[in-house]
C-alpha cells in the first residue's frame, strides 16, 4: 500500500515538471499531501532525497517547493506568476533549525573521550546536517561538562568536518584538552561542497596531561562512506588499540557498544522506542 501510494507520488511530481511558478507551487503542495498521510519524517530529509532521485529534481529544489507551498496561500499564486522563481526563493523563511536535546551527561571519569558532535552551520541548504538529526551550536557544544567526567591524564578523539577545523579549537580547549596531531578519513567518493568537491573528514587527537598511545597508526585511512554522518567502526577499533584497558566513552553516540559508555540522544530515543514496544 505504501509502495503503491509513493509510485503515484513520483508520477505526480513529474507530471507537475516544469519551470512554471504554478507547477513549483503544485509539486510542494503534492509532497506535503503526502506528509498528511505518511507523516513527515523526522527531522529531515530521507524521503526527499528518495524523491529527488527518482524525479531526477534535486533535493534542493524539492525543498524550496515545499517552502513555497507552506508560505503562500492558493489565492496568492497569481501574484506570484509576476515573479520569477528567484525573487520568490528570496522571499521563502528558513525553516527553524531543530535543537538536539541535552540529556543527562555520563557520570564517573573517563580517560578516553571519542566524540562525534552535531555541528550546525550558519548557511542553510538542503545540504545542511538539520536535515538529518538536530545540531548545536558551537557555544552549546563547548559547554557541555566534557571536563567534568575526564581524568587527570586522558585522550580526545574528536570528529571535525572541513569547514569546522579553525573553530574545533575553542571545543576541545573548553573540554580542557590540547592538540596534538589528526588522522585523516579519505571517503574515496566525493561530497558536495562549497569550494570544493570534499571527499575527507578529520579526527581530531588532543590530550590532557600525558597520554601517549600504546601503538600508532597511520594518519589516512581510506573508507567508502556509507550512511550520512557514519563513521567507519574501524576508528573505534584503532581507538581500542591505542589506548587498551582504558575506561572509554563516546559522545553524541548512535548505538551501545561494548567496553564503552556510549552517550547520545539517538540511543536514548531506542530505548524509549522498545520500552513502548515492550508494553504495547
Amino acid at each position: 500500500m505504501k509502495e503503491d501510494r509513493y509510485k503515484e507520488l513520483i508520477k505526480d511530481i513529474k507530471n507537475l515538471e516544469g519551470n512554471t511558478i504554478r507547477n513549483k507551487y503544485a509539486q510542494g503542495k503534492r509532497i506535503l499531501k503526502d506528509y498528511d498521510k505518511s507523516g513527515k519524517p523526522k527531522y529531515g530529509s530521507k524521503r526527499i532525497e528518495d524523491i529527488a532521485i527518482d524525479t531526477k529534481i534535486s533535493a534542493r529544489e524539492l525543498y524550496r517547493c515545499i517552502q513555497f507551498a507552506r508560505q503562500y496561500k492558493e489565492s496568492d499564486i497569481d501574484t506570484c506568476v509576476k515573479m520569477s522563481w528567484r525573487e520568490i526563493i528570496k522571499t521563502l523563511q528558513v525553516p527553524r533549525r531543530p535543537k538536539a536535546e541535552i540529556i543527562d551527561f555520563p557520570k564517573g571519569k573517563y580517560k578516553v573521550i571519542y566524540a562525534d558532535p552535531p555541528w550546525q552551520y550558519d548557511r542553510p541548504s538542503s545540504f545542511q546536517p538539520e536535515n538529518h538529526y538536530p545540531t548545536m551550536s558551537n557555544e552549546e557544544i563547548a559547554k557541555l561538562p566534557v571536563s567534568e567526567i575526564t581524568q587527570k591524564n586522558a585522550v580526545l578523539f574528536l570528529w571535525i568536518p572541513t569547514p569546522k577545523k579553525m573553530e574545533a579549537r575553542e571545543i576541545y580547549e573548553a573540554w580542557g584538552f590540547e592538540y596534538k596531531t589528526e588522522f585523516i578519513w579519505d571517503k574515496v567518493k566525493s561530497n558536495f561542497g562549497y569550494y570544493n568537491k570534499a571527499n575527507h573528514e578529520t579526527l581530531l587527537m588532543c590530550t590532557r596531561g600525558s597520554c601517549l598511545p600504546a601503538i600508532k597508526f597511520d594518519s589516512v585511512f581510506s573508507k567508502e562512506k556509507t550512511k550520512h554522518s557514519e563513521k567507519p567502526e574501524e576508528f573505534r577499533k584503532m581507538i581500542e588499540k591505542m589506548c587498551p584497558h582504558c575506561k572509554r566513552v563516546e559522545l553524541f553516540a548512535t548505538k551501545e557498544v561494548k567496553g564503552w559508555t556510549c552517550w547520545g540522544n539517538e540511543i536514548e530515543n531506542k530505548v524509549e522506542e522498545e520500552r513502548i514496544e515492550k508494553s504495547a
